[in-house]
């Protein structure tokens, strides 16, 4: 329902791709899409996927008309034999195909300015229904479109997922805005926090906000346990509003890490770029199963760091020992980071040695990938703590 009693128009994502019913990939971009657009005010009804099937797509098609106001098409868009998403969507809307020169263009530059060769079936990807609207695609060759059909808003969309939200922000997501403008926005408002139980987070939670009627929920993964709070767009600024999100700062404040879409390790690597390039950078990794390693490595790889990764070095160490490490107090050239394996933190450079001891309250062996994602994400936050004090 949005905030005025009117019902909110109904949304349904369909997948294309044989690839997806085998199990080769899974179906990210699903959640993806949705998430944004239960923000913007739409029901989510159904996540389908049908295999590279012309009959399939079809009936998937028929089903989506009596089911929903929106429709969000993915995969099928490429310049092979198996990829006709295109002409089935032509033939359900009953609007003919017709050729897009500025869209062959745009394969033509991509394509040609990487040093890749252009195929005659690259040609394919720039077909579309003549009622259609395309949308130049920013990361890849298929241009995806729009269409109404059958009073269905229908948005065809390229399967790959750095595709996907590219064009969404492009383009997608301020034309789905115009053609429902009576849309009531959310916004979900997140608490991601370590060292309890999703069920006693949730006791938690539901004690601090008892009488207010937003809805809230809750997501496990780990390391973290995700509360999650909706609150209509033109309630923000409301007491009740502010009494809510009061209520759960208050009540998470022990365990919230961060809020929101904020990430530990991005902040920390922005510090990082910021600090003075003459000095290089160590980050230790031991008897922390690699944890800390990977967690870097996975924001380091984007472009965003490129100028980073040269001064940077990460060391991991999978076997633990007992001996103790051994650091210096000071580090003229060099600022090392490093998590240990008794659960110390350890900052040293130029301006001395800081040292924090993690206390985690995991001590089962049956729960050590917990007890690895906890201090991996205490360890960064202790070594952005130190760095705002110091670099």
């Amino acid at each position: 329902m949005t905030a005025g009693g009117a019902t909110a128009p109904r949304a349904l994502i369909l997948a294309i791709g044989t690839e997806i019913l085998e199990g080769q990939i899974t179906n990210r971009n699903a959640a993806w899409l949705s998430e944004h657009l239960v923000s913007i005010g739409f029901d989510m009804i159904r996540h389908e996927a049908v295999a590279d099937d012309r009959v399939e797509i079809g009936r998937a098609l028929a089903r989506a008309e009596q089911d929903s106001e929106l429709l969000i098409v993915t995969g099928g868009l490429g310049p092979t034999s198996d990829d006709f998403t295109r002409e089935c969507i032509s033939e359900w809307a009953a609007s003919p195909l017709a050729f897009s020169d500025p869209s062959w263009a745009r394969v033509n530059e991509r394509l040609s300015s990487r040093g890749i060769e252009v195929a005659e079936s690259n040609r394919q990807q720039c077909y579309f229904p003549e009622c259609a609207e395309v949308f130049p695609n920013p990361n890849g060759t298929a241009d995806a479109f729009f269409l109404r059909a059958r009073n269905l808003a229908t948005y065809v969309l390229p399967g790959p997922p750095f595709e996907i939200e590219g064009l969404w922000k492009k383009s997608v997501e301020n034309h789905i805005l115009d053609q429902f403008p009576n849309l009531a926005i959310t916004h979900c408002l997140k608490w991601k926090c370590l060292g309890k139980s999703e069920a006693a987070l949730g006791e938690i939670v539901e004690k601090a906000l008892e009488g207010i009627p937003y809805r809230r929920g809750y997501r496990a993964t780990l390391p973290y346990i995700e509360v999650k709070l909706w609150i209509p767009e033109d309630e923000l600024p409301t007491p009740l509003s502010t009494r809510a999100r009061g209520a759960l700062d208050r009540v998470l404040s022990p365990y919230a890490m961060v809020k929101n879409d904020s990430d530990l390790a991005l902040h920390f690597l922005r510090q990082l770029s910021a600090l003075d390039p003459s000095r290089s950078i160590l980050i230790i990794d031991a008897g922390n199963n690699g944890a800390l390693s990977s967690r870097v490595h996975g924001v380091l790889k984007t472009s965003t760091f490129e100028s980073l990764r040269s001064r940077l070095e990460i060391l991991t160490r999978f076997v633990e020992t007992d001996q103790p490490e051994q650091f210096p107090e000071t580090s003229p050239n060099e600022w090392i980071f490093a998590l240990l394996p008794n659960g110390k933190a350890v900052v040293i450079s130029h301006l001395g040695k800081s040292v924090h001891e993690i206390n985690s309250p995991y001590t089962s062996a049956e729960l050590r990938d917990r007890l690895n994602g906890y201090r991996t994400e205490k360890a960064l936050a202790f070594f952005s703590g130190v760095l705002d004090k110091q670099g």
